[in-house]
């Protein structure tokens, strides 16, 4: 629904209680939305944080158009590819990990690229897809489910799309992002050591298991593949090939 078609509705014959239940299920999905983002983009920092990191909103399970994850198939030591039942846990049983003949580092490996894509698979507080496109320091997250929600950080700008209509938020654009667009992260994560290796789609990565996430790094790259967190995970790919990202092209009312 675009945002000429809802503003007309409002004023087509619209009753004031049906106005006032849309703009309470958008303020509602608004917040189901951006709370769980901020929770998990404050628990990957330096700063000890609790577990309690639900993202996404809505049960939809078709996958944006242009946001394709890798389909081959993994190798018996993979972590599950496909839908996160209920029992879903990030990582790797240690059985299934390749030991290392000696350490290795999260921030000696890591490498990326200025712009890349991330398929998400959701599970709270709804199960949810959706992406995250990053170029530099720009993003745009799409989650397709009951409603779809899209978030916009542009040159230190918030935006957001909810049943269609769009916000200019007051908060910090990192709130939104769901990984951040710098995936070499903080000084935490440099100092992790892998705990062995596995393969994802074929490709092998190493294994880093933060108190909040697990990573999966390319070992012949350093590219993350895979982020898993305890309610979601978040699937890498298109290294290098996002076009620049601009605001939403509608009218936008400051929030």
């Amino acid at each position: 629904m675009s945002f000429g078609t809802w503003r007309r509705g409002r004023g087509d014959g619209e009753s004031p209680a049906s106005r006032a239940g849309s703009i309470g299920r958008r303020r509602l999905l608004t917040g189901l939305a951006t709370t769980g983002v901020a929770a998990l983009a404050g628990c990957t920092g330096s700063d000890e944080g609790d577990d309690d990191s639900g993202n996404g909103a809505g049960d939809g399970s078709d996958r944006p158009n242009g946001a394709d994850a890798d389909d081959s198939a993994p190798t018996d030591s993979s972590p599950d590819d496909g839908d996160l039942g209920d029992d879903f846990t990030p990582g790797v049983d240690e059985g299934a990990l390749e030991e290392l003949p000696e350490e290795v580092y999260f921030g000696e490996v890591v490498a990326s690229e200025p712009s890349f894509v991330a398929d998400l698979t959701l599970l709270s507080p709804e199960p949810a897809e959706g992406y995250q496109k990053v170029h530099g320091e720009n993003f745009h997250v799409y989650i397709d489910g009951s409603e779809e929600i899209e978030m916009y950080g542009v040159d230190g700008d918030l935006y957001t799309i909810v049943m269609g209509h769009c916000d200019l938020e007051r908060r910090d654009p990192e709130e939104a992002q769901y990984v951040p667009v710098d995936p070499s992260r903080d000084d935490e994560y440099a100092t992790l050591a892998a705990a062995g290796t596995t393969t994802i789609g074929g490709e092998a990565v190493y294994v880093f298991e933060h108190h909040i996430t697990v990573e999966y790094l390319s070992t012949d790259t350093g590219y993350p593949v895979r982020s898993e967190w305890p309610t979601g995970r978040a699937d890498f790919h298109s290294w290098g090939e996002v076009d620049p990202i601009s605001p939403p092209d509608r009218p936008c009312d400051e929030a």
